[in-house]
C-alpha cells in the first residue's frame, strides 16, 4: 500500500484547488475574450500538471530520507521531465498549425508556473525538516 501522510495529502489538496481556481479564471478569460479557443487543450495541460506535480512531489517525499543532500537535483530533474512532456506530447498539438501562439504557450505556462510554485514550497518544507547530521 502506498504510504500517504498528512503533508502529502495537504499538498495534493492545495495543488488541486489552486489549479482548479486558476483553471476557472483561465477558462473565464478565454470564454469571454478569446473567440475559438480550444477547451480540450487547456483541460489537458491542467490535468497533466496536476498529476505530474503529484508524482514528482510524492517521489521527492519518498526519497527525502535516502537522498536528502541531492533532493534539489531530483526536483530539477522533475521540472525538466515536465518540459520533456511538453516538448514531446503537448507542443506537437499546438504546432499543428505551424506555430505556437502566445495563447497556446499560456495554456502550458500558467499551470506549470503555479504547480512549480507549490512544489518548490513543499520541497523547501521537506529540506527544512530533514536531518542533515550524518
Amino acid at each position: 500500500m502506498i504510504a500517504f501522510n498528512q503533508s502529502i495529502g495537504r499538498f495534493s489538496f492545495v495543488l488541486f484547488f489552486s489549479l482548479l481556481i486558476s483553471f476557472g479564471c483561465h477558462f473565464c478569460y478565454l470564454h469571454f475574450y478569446v473567440p475559438g479557443y480550444a477547451i480540450n487543450d487547456i483541460v489537458i495541460t491542467y490535468v497533466i500538471h496536476f498529476f505530474l506535480g503529484l508524482a514528482i512531489t510524492y517521489g521527492l517525499y519518498r526519497l527525502k530520507e535516502k537522498y536528502a543532500h541531492s533532493l534539489g537535483f531530483v526536483f530539477m530533474g522533475g521540472s525538466m521531465f515536465k518540459f520533456l512532456i511538453f516538448f514531446l506530447a503537448i507542443q506537437p498539438i499546438y504546432k499543428a498549425d505551424g506555430q505556437v501562439s502566445a495563447l497556446e504557450f499560456g495554456y502550458f505556462f500558467i499551470p506549470y508556473t503555479l504547480s512549480l510554485v507549490f512544489e518548490t514550497l513543499f520541497i523547501s518544507q521537506i529540506l527544512n525538516t530533514s536531518d542533515f547530521s550524518d
